[in-house]
């Protein structure tokens, strides 16, 4: 292209009025959408009976025994629930009892 054409797209991208020979278009034309991307956030892990006794604390984790359900059903999966976080609680017990054992 020479710089005459490249003149001439400039000045009629450059006036936005419509003079037949340019048009403009907007993002949702073309089905264009922005999208955010999140990554997770990576934190170092390491079971230690301080993170063990910190993780019992966290409200997060202690709302995982609750539940919305009423009557003996609610009782039945806060039962389930419990016994499933006192289950994830000893097995990082015993993995910090096998590796102090073995290491």
């Amino acid at each position: 292209m020479s710089n005459a054409n490249i003149a001439e797209i400039v000045e009629l991208y450059g006036d936005v009025t419509k003079n037949g020979r340019s048009k403009l278009f907007d993002n949702s034309d073309f089905g264009y959408r922005q999208v955010t991307v999140e990554r997770p956030l990576r934190l170092a892990f390491q079971v230690t009976p301080e993170r063990i006794a910190v993780l019992k604390e966290e409200g997060a984790f202690q709302k995982l025994a609750t539940s919305k359900k009423k009557g003996k059903d609610g009782q039945r999966e806060v039962h389930k629930n419990s016994t499933a976080l006192s289950a994830i609680s000893g097995s990082f017990i015993a993995q910090i009892s096998s590796s102090v054992i073995g290491g």
